[in-house]
């Protein structure tokens, strides 16, 4: 069974992701750590999805013998999954860190073979929209597999309006904040479409 543990931050995420954590207990286990709410002078110290992010190091209590990883921050708004180099090339950074940038890319990318799968990927409208701090490989990994990216201000209050224009949009930066929007009366509308062309 896949092993995933999970920094929370000493923040509030540890609460609901206990409760996920049960509910998919059956395909995945998911082992929680820094997640002491009532304490919050430890909230975000030496731990979280920013110290990760940003520092490329260990959060704090990290259990060693799992393989796969993920850190929220405080408020349980950012996620960044990352994983620890065996053998590091560049030994200031003990981490290899997926951030907000790669993981949004590999959603958009599994959104687009969805719609390819169902032959709508000409009618449902979908994008990426990234900021100015996205990764140029990022951006060029996005062109080439043929998904379109828009580029918005920096912020959440920025990106998101953006998201919200296309069917499916997903909205993202590299820190971790991200969320997809799907539009479903739209895209109901776009399936009920395919199956009247279907029928004719």
């Amino acid at each position: 069974m896949p092993l995933l543990s999970v920094d929370c931050s000493n923040g509030v995420g540890a609460i609901p992701l206990e409760k996920v954590a049960e509910k998919v207990k059956e395909w995945v286990k998911i082992d929680l750590y820094n997640y002491e709410v009532e304490e919050p002078e430890k909230l975000n110290t030496e731990c979280g999805a920013e110290f990760v992010h940003k520092t490329q190091m260990k959060p704090s209590r990290m259990p060693e013998e799992e393989e796969r990883h993920a850190a929220l921050d405080g408020d349980a708004d950012r996620l960044i999954y990352f994983s620890v180099k065996k053998d590091p090339s560049f030994p200031a950074a003990e981490l290899t860190v997926i951030d907000g940038d790669k993981q949004f890319a590999f959603l958009m990318r599994w959104v687009q073979h969805k719609l390819i799968k169902l032959d709508l990927q000409e009618v449902v409208s979908h994008a990426l929209v990234q900021t100015g701090y996205a990764n140029g490989a990022c951006t060029d990994f996005l062109a080439k597999e043929g998904i379109n990216s828009v580029l918005a201000a920096t912020g959440v209050k920025n990106i998101q309006p953006e998201a919200c224009k296309f069917v499916i949009g997903g909205a993202c930066e590299a820190n971790g904040h991200g969320t997809i929007h799907v539009n479903w009366k739209e895209l109901e509308k776009c399936l009920e479409g395919k199956e009247e062309n279907e029928d004719a």
